[in-house]
């Protein structure tokens, strides 16, 4: 069971299968819509802070608090 932000306590699936030489990892919820839109925008596309928030300003991208 993990705890999804937005919809709450739920099943979901992991790894059926338990390899002794691969550790096992644990279980987490998915990533909210936009929780990693700044993280893209400015190390992969290496725009600014600056330039990001002009783009949610401009309602061009949003950020995972609906900004």
């Amino acid at each position: 069971m993990v705890d999804q932000p937005g919809i709450g306590r739920c099943l979901i699936p992991g790894l059926p299968l338990d390899f002794a030489a691969v550790p096992h990892l644990s279980l987490h919820p998915a990533p909210r819509l936009g929780e990693h839109t700044d993280t893209v925008f400015a190390e992969i596309l290496g725009l600014s802070p600056t330039e990001i928030s002009r783009l949610q300003a401009a309602g061009i991208v949003g950020g995972p608090d609906g900004r």
